[in-house]
């Protein structure tokens, strides 16, 4: 696919109408440290009243087994899981099951692999060629975003061994937010290993969670941004993610101080 302009418009209540486009440009090569080549296009979005936000999509090899097709083991646990029952064996040891029924260890693995591959491109080396490992920190966000294995990616990437915080932030029922009913609620940031001076080098920020209504990122964005106070990009790894939930991040106040990014998987 060449490049891309899409326009929407949507209403989250009567009176908050969203409308803008999403543009990406022409995806162009790039070669994988860990062999092979993907894919990569640079875009963004762009709603009235807010900063475009910047995205980047990636295609490679695993991106395409966790979006498309893959070829999967099937046997009578994965039966069970996804609703088949009886005695009948299955036909195949193997066969071409579509994306979302990679599950557990396994869709780990391919999620694992897929980051690793994306962090060779010339979308993420340009960030580590302008930074030192002093000034990362990598976020995953609880439960999801653990499984990503960002940190892992930037040590087999660029051997930086980066600072990780880990956060637990979710969802909580609250009857005063109109339409959605609910607000986040952050249980865990552990950044007390962390002192004053490092968090002070801390430039940019690597956050780890898919986007769906985007609440839940929008507040742990200004979370981090509260606690690092001299953050200077905050790059999101969102293997999965919503134009609403990107329309609440670019709406997001952080957004007109810090250079927020958001890497996806193509689909």
């Amino acid at each position: 696919m060449s490049h891309l302009k899409h326009p929407f418009n949507f209403s989250e209540d009567s009176n908050n109408k969203i409308e803008g486009f999403l543009e990406l440009h022409e995806p162009l090569p790039y070669p994988q440290k860990s062999g092979g080549s993907g894919f990569f296009r640079t875009g963004h979005l762009c709603i009235q009243g807010s900063p475009d936000l910047d995205l980047v999509f990636y295609h490679n090899d695993a991106t395409g087994k966790f979006m498309y097709l893959h070829e999967g083991k099937v046997d009578a646990n994965l039966l069970e899981i996804i609703g088949f029952k009886g005695e009948t064996p299955p036909p195949a040891k193997t066969t071409i099951l579509p994306g979302q029924l990679c599950l557990g260890a396994d869709r780990v693995a391919v999620i694992g692999e897929a980051i690793n591959k994306i962090f060779s491109a010339p979308s993420m080396t340009e960030v580590f060629s302008r930074y030192t490992q002093q000034n990362l920190a990598v976020f995953p966000i609880a439960r999801e975003g653990l499984k990503y294995q960002v940190a892992e990616a930037i040590y087999q990437n660029y051997g930086y061994y980066c600072d990780e915080v880990v956060l637990d932030a979710h969802h909580v029922f609250d009857s005063s937010v109109p339409v959605y009913n609910r607000t986040v609620e952050l249980t865990l940031f552990k950044d007390k290993d962390l002192d004053h001076e490092q968090k002070e080098r801390i430039s940019v920020a690597f956050l780890a969670d898919s986007i769906a209504s985007g609440l839940v990122m929008k507040e742990v964005i200004a979370r981090v941004s509260e606690r690092f106070e001299n953050l200077e990009r905050i790059e999101v790894v969102a293997p999965l993610a919503t134009i609403r939930g990107l329309c609440r991040i670019a709406q997001s106040e952080v957004s007109r101080h810090v250079a927020l990014r958001v890497h996806v998987f193509e689909t």
